[in-house]
């Protein structure tokens, strides 16, 4: 999985900055939200690939989507 960014929108930085202390579980073939276990990723099968930048999107959709973070950061949580 790869991820274009568009900087207008949110910078990788901030995205980092965002989802860097979220929890995640694994149960697999997923990745897992620890505070709701909603789904944020299915893993890729054995031998392929994702990149971090793809784990940082997929974090960062489904905080803004299931936990009301905006990419501004303003009325996070």
């Amino acid at each position: 999985m790869s991820v274009i960014w568009d900087e207008r929108l949110i910078t990788r930085q901030r995205a980092a900055d965002m989802c860097g202390t979220w929890q995640l579980a694994v149960d697999h073939p997923y990745l897992r939200c620890a505070d709701c276990t909603g789904n944020i990723l299915k893993l890729p099968a054995e031998g392929k690939i994702v990149d971090i930048d793809g784990l940082i999107s997929a974090t960062v959709r489904h905080m803004c989507m299931n936990h009301g973070y905006s990419l501004s950061g303003a009325q996070d949580g």
